[in-house]
């Protein structure tokens, strides 16, 4: 049999090694964005305390006084569950196999519940956090989502379909 002379026998492998980068690059932006989330909390509660103002702010027409400490409790928790979420799918994800998608779906998923909850929750009919606090943690969400979808794409097709 004849062989094209414009393939190379090392292609392929270079090739699933670029394509892998892709994802791994998107996961690893995540992991960056939910740490800026975390640090934007650092930074506001050090200073300006705006993301406090605002629930307060809700809450002023109640005669209520929200803790900032269990204001800024809730922040944290937040941006520090979703940055350890999406470190985990970083080094899980590196391995080969059909789970790398399902981990990044977990994550995705679960980060988008949370921004979606924290865009949403209302009290006395007033939004108890800063829309830009939700929109900054939906940002992971994003990168989540097309990560995923190349993860889908790049997975091994033996082992998608299931009996």
């Amino acid at each position: 049999m004849r062989q094209s002379l414009s393939k190379r026998p090392g292609d392929e492998s270079v090739q699933k090694r670029r394509v892998r980068r892709l994802p791994t690059a998107l996961i690893w932006g995540a992991i960056v964005t939910s740490g800026l989330v975390l640090a934007v909390t650092i930074i506001d509660q050090a200073g300006s305390r705006q993301l406090y103002g605002f629930t307060e702010a809700a809450y002023a027409p109640h005669g209520l006084t929200p803790d900032p400490g269990l204001v800024y409790a809730i922040l944290y928790a937040v941006a520090i569950t979703i940055t350890l979420l999406w470190g985990f799918v970083f080094l899980l994800s590196r391995k080969r196999g059909w789970w790398a998608p399902v981990r990044s779906a977990v994550a995705t998923f679960v980060t988008g519940v949370t921004a979606i909850l924290l865009l949403t929750s209302t009290e006395y009919g007033e939004q108890v956090f800063s829309p830009v606090w939700g929109l900054l943690v939906l940002t992971p969400t994003v990168l989540g989502i097309i990560a995923t979808i190349l993860l889908v794409r790049d997975a091994p097709a033996s082992k998608r379909t299931v009996s």
